[in-house]
């Protein structure tokens, strides 16, 4: 979104040279002068000397629905702090040390330095205001590099919609203040009274707003364009007080020369070689911009709103949900593309998210143990008659083991609860048991969960995960368990066990899919569908990792966050269930009611379907575009609630430098070609990378909250 430094500098008179980044991506070499922040939207922006027809602008009777979503709707905006994302505070050097070697002057140092961004820090935490009370690694990701992304993004959109839309001629005055009003309006057409409002992201400012209800009380025909979808609450108060909206969700591609300090070496996600650069993109650097602890969260969400901001927008990422959604060969056919889908949080301002990296490094770490063994050590077990054949040793050492296992025990205490005859459906089925000597029983039975049959798109080098659900099998248990009284006849148990398929099972099943304690279940399956694919792959073309299939070696990826863990502690909290039960229930008979169950969790196989290019392309148009997009920006996906986060192993693509060359569907609306990036746009942005100084506030949430506060480092 834009905020009050509105476009510093536009374009008049230029002779510039354009270089191209290593990454893909174009630099400025050299500029010259600059024209006013207001004027003209044609001399500003270079569009068409011609007022648009009134019925081909944004939020016209012609767009009742916004743009037309277009994933290949890109844009370019400079972002050369982007390239210290990776970095993090000099190893063992504490605050004074940090402060002595690098001050808190700023000036003369490059934007894309270390020693810069080092600098910045110590002038927050010393001088500052209001010193950043979260980690060295979310203030430069939040706040250092966000700052830039959330002024230089608006301003790169202000244009990328004059040029859409074609909004230029004599009547169009951008920049304008309005007479008898404290606002300064984006396009602003005095002559007949309408002013458009533009918004990178889907959030709007209450100072504005309140404003611009007047302007409409007054006759003023006022509307808002938005880059990202908004959420309803936003679009609600905006037509409550007679302002349309548009979406002309566009995505938006960073700028930047790459270095040694771009990928971040905390986050190693999907790189093969120990030895190479990790891999990074837009996606990482929000996982790693996410804090640690729910308490940080919510410090560092207080001190956001304690700045004195004025915007408003609710939605956020919940990390909680973090799976991936995509892999693919980069472009380059050096690096694996990757993307993560979250569900979005709504309650950001109140409830902020946390995580990320610990669901990343798992759902990576998973992948590599997928690749790294072979499947059939892919299974766990718990029974009080096996306690040696828990689980492989091996997958002992690895975090997908530990959620495997782990969720095979959650599994047993869920069939434990909804079995309690204190429920209505426990009730229920006790009273619909067989009986043994008049009194209802329940014998043995074996629960385990295995995959479903995963729907997949695999297309243009990459695999789309569509939906990886997960089974909950049921079956009477053959064996003997010590202290089961229970002995039915065969007719009796099945007719216990249809009970249990009909009454029971559904209800475990549907958490196991849907509830937060399998979350990592269901994120380590994902990459056990991803892994799978990649090895598929390797086996008809050997890959980058290629040494590590079948290796039998996952030292890289030991466990991570509860390096403690122990199958068989694990093995004895079952056994204390299972022996004590999760509960008892006395019936009037005095008799004690228990339920035994054994089982495991088995990922030997994961069966999948391709649904095909016409179904996929009918049900999913714009997953292809969203996939690449996130790699460059945080990216909704259309009305799915989900938000995609991307990365790659290749430079060459991390922050979406591919997609420049890349094929763009145009539609024209009035004069403007929607969808290309045009030359214009590339070589405004490129400009302006070597004439700003950024500022401006958070940059890194989805559809967040927008603080007014600016700083200058």
């Amino acid at each position: 979104m834009r905020t009050k430094n509105r476009i510093a500098t536009r374009v008049a008179a230029l002779a510039v040279g354009v270089g191209l980044l290593a990454g893909g991506l174009p630099v400025v070499q050299q500029a010259a002068s600059a024209s006013p922040s207001s004027g003209p939207c044609s001399k500003i922006f270079g569009t068409p000397d011609k007022n648009p027809a009134y019925d081909d602008l944004p939020g016209s009777d012609k767009f009742p629905n916004g743009s037309p979503p277009d994933e290949d709707r890109r844009y370019t905006y400079p972002n050369p702090k982007r390239a210290v994302s990776g970095i993090d505070l000099p190893p063992g050097m504490g605050q004074e040390e940090l402060l002595k070697k690098y001050g808190t002057d700023t000036k003369g140092l490059a934007e894309d330095s270390p020693e810069r961004a080092y600098a910045a820090w110590n002038r927050n935490q010393t001088g500052g205001a209001r010193p950043w009370t979260g980690s060295f690694r979310t203030w430069l990701i939040k706040q250092y590099i966000g700052n830039e992304v959330v002024r230089q993004r608006g301003d790169a959109f202000h244009k990328k919609v004059a040029e859409d839309f074609g909004i230029g001629g004599s009547q169009w005055q951008c920049e304008q203040k309005i007479p008898g009003s404290k606002r300064r309006g984006d396009f602003v057409n005095a002559d007949r009274k309408i002013l458009i409002e533009v918004k990178s992201d889907g959030s709007y400012k209450k100072g504005q707003l309140a404003e611009d209800k007047k302007l409409v009380e007054q006759g003023w025909d006022v509307r808002y364009v938005f880059g990202e979808e908004p959420d309803e609450e936003t679009v609600a108060a905006l037509k409550a007080v007679g302002i349309r909206v548009h979406v002309h969700q566009s995505a938006s591609l960073p700028q930047f020369t790459p270095s040694e300090h771009t990928a971040p070496k905390d986050l190693e996600l999907f790189t093969p070689d120990a030895g190479a650069a990790p891999s990074t993109g837009d996606g990482v650097n929000m996982i790693r911009g996410s804090a640690d602890t729910a308490a940080e969260a919510r410090a560092i969400q207080q001190q956001l709103t304690d700045a004195g901001g004025e915007s408003s927008s609710a939605g956020g990422v919940d990390f909680s949900t973090l799976e991936l959604s995509y892999v693919g060969t980069s472009r380059d056919g050096k690096g694996l593309d990757y993307s993560f889908k979250a569900a979005r949080n709504p309650d950001e301002d109140t409830n902020p998210s946390w995580g990320g990296m610990a669901k990343a490094h798992l759902a990576s770490d998973a992948f590599f143990t997928w690749l790294a063994l072979t499947p059939d050590k892919f299974w766990v077990n718990l029974n009080p008659t096996e306690p040696d054949r828990i689980m492989d040793s091996t997958f002992a050492k690895t975090d997908a083991g530990r959620v495997l296992l782990e969720a095979d025990l959650a599994m047993k205490h869920d069939f434990a609860k909804t079995v309690n005859p204190k429920t209505k459906l426990g009730a229920r089925f006790w009273d619909a048991l067989s009986l043994v000597g008049g009194q209802p029983c329940m014998p043995v039975i074996r629960n385990w969960i295995v995959p479903d049959t995963a729907k997949i798109r695999e297309q243009d080098g990459g695999i789309y995960i569509l939906d990886a659900p997960l089974k909950v099998n049921s079956v009477p248990y053959e064996g003997t368990i010590p202290g089961d009284q229970c002995r039915k006849t065969t007719a009796q148990r099945e007719h216990d066990q249809r009970l249990v398929d009909t009454m029971i099972r559904p209800v475990v099943e549907k958490r196991v899919n849907t509830a937060s304690e399998y979350a990592d279940l269901r994120r380590v399956y994902a990459s056990r569908v991803a892994a799978e694919w990649v090895a598929q792959r390797d086996a008809a073309k050997p890959g980058p990792y290629h040494g590590i299939i079948a290796s039998d070696d996952v030292s890289r990826w030991p466990l991570r966050y509860d390096k403690n863990w122990s199958e068989q502690d694990t093995y004895q909290r079952y056994l204390k269930s299972f022996t004590e039960g999760d509960y008892t229930f006395e019936r009037r008979s005095g008799n004690w009611l228990y339920t035994y169950s054994v089982g495991g969790v088995d990922f030997s196989k994961a069966p999948k379907q391709d649904i095909g290019s016409a179904q996929f392309t009918e049900d999913e148009p714009g997953m292809p575009g969203t996939a690449a997009n996130s790699r460059a920006q945080a990216t909704n996906y259309r009305d799915s609630g989900t938000t995609w986060l991307g990365g790659s192993t290749s430079e060459a693509s991390a922050f979406g430098q591919d997609l420049l060359s890349s094929p763009a569907t145009a539609t024209d609306q009035g004069g403007g070609a929607l969808g290309a990036i045009s030359p214009t746009a590339i070589f405004f942005t490129a400009l302006a990378a070597g004439l700003a100084v950024m500022t401006g506030t958070a940059g890194w949430r989805i559809r967040r909250r927008r603080r007014a506060v600016l700083r200058r480092y």
